[in-house]
Formats: structure tokens, sequence, C-alpha cells
């Protein structure tokens, strides 16, 4: 036992002494985490709803420096995206992010916003070659003129089709990511600056 006790107590951090007994040594006061570079966008976000449809993500940390991005889409019986979601379209791999460095650049977030300066943290995106699968209640699958697609009908009578056949061909470059308390910006590397893509909300 006090052979195991040693072993303990020389492989593990010392939060309180070891030994039975007396007073044992004061611990030491652990060190304040530290705030890693992506660590703002980290959790699930929400995108704005377009006609029926929503994108949403989950984004984890992977070790200090990167992020591993899992998106989806989904489809809403309604089109301002109220009601069920009748169909979801997912991605078979998820996508990398890595951080570069932080720098000041105006970025206007969004259509007819006035741009102002803002610290866009820089990244090396990652798309891996991938397929997609759509799938839900309102799935069904018709042939256009040869080819097999994949629709989602809305009780409206509307339909949305896509051609989810084959897979989708991966790549890599810069990109830029922004966040606020609530809201996260995905950036496009456009020239010396960034140009707006998507605003997603936490939820």
């Amino acid at each position: 036992m006090k052979k195991m006790l040693a072993l303990i107590c020389t492989t593990t951090t010392l939060l309180s002494g070891c030994g039975g007994g007396g007073g044992g040594t004061t611990a030491a006061p652990l060190p304040p985490p530290v705030a890693l570079p992506l660590a703002a966008y980290v959790g699930e976000w929400a995108g704005e709803c377009a006609d029926h449809q929503r994108d949403g993500v989950v984004i984890k940390a992977v070790g200090n420096n990167a992020l591993s991005l899992t998106a989806r889409t989904d489809y809403y019986d309604k089109a301002d995206c109220s009601g069920a979601i009748v169909a979801t379209e997912r991605s078979s791999a998820d996508i990398a992010l890595t951080y570069v460095s932080s720098a000041d650049s105006s970025v206007a977030l969004g259509p007819g916003v006035a741009a102002k300066t803002i610290k866009v943290d820089q990244v090396n995106v990652v798309v891996p070659a991938s397929t997609t699968t759509l799938s839900g209640s309102a799935v069904s699958t018709v042939t256009q003129n040869g080819v097999q697609l994949q629709c989602v009908s809305y009780s409206n009578g509307e339909r949305a089709c896509a051609n989810t056949q084959g897979g989708q061909v991966g790549g890599s470059g810069p990109g830029g990511l922004y966040a606020t308390a609530t809201d996260m910006y995905t950036l496009i590397s456009s020239g010396s600056g960034y140009t707006f893509e998507q605003r997603f909300s936490k939820k």
C-alpha cells in the first residue's frame, strides 16, 4: 500500500499533501485557464432562415488552435422556418479550421450594412471530399431528364429538388471568423480584406 501511495504522489498533481497524519503541504493555486484563440466559436449555431431552409453548425475545439465544424441544413414545412422540420441535409465529412492570426479589417457584416473595423480571426479552411445525404418525412426520389434527384415536398404544394448523387470535391483556402456575444460571422477572404458570407446565432 505504501508503494502504491508513493506512486500516486509522484505521478499526479499534488492538490493536497501526500502521506498521513500531521499537516500536509499547502496546495499551490491552479493557474487561470488559457483562452484559446478560437474558443468563442465553440458551440452550436443556427443560421438565418432562407425560404424553408436554415443552416446549422456544431463547432468543437481540436487541440489548442483548431476547430471541427459539422454542418447541416434543416428544411422546414413553412417558408419562414416555423413549424416542423421535414428534412435534413448532412455532409459525410466535417470541415477543419486552423487558426492563423488575428488582424483588424473593415468589413460590412451583411447586405446593406455599413462597413466597420473588426478583429478578424484568420483561419485556414479545409473542406474534405464528401457525400451529401438528404433524409426526412418529406423526402422523395424522382428522375428528371435521366438524372436522379432527391426532393423535399412542402404542404403548400411547393417542392425543392437537388442532385445529391456522387461526391463533393474537397479543397482548402483562407477564410475568416468574427464573433460577438450572440452571433458568429463567417467571412470570405477577398484580396487584402474580407467579405461577408453568413451570420449564425448562438443556440
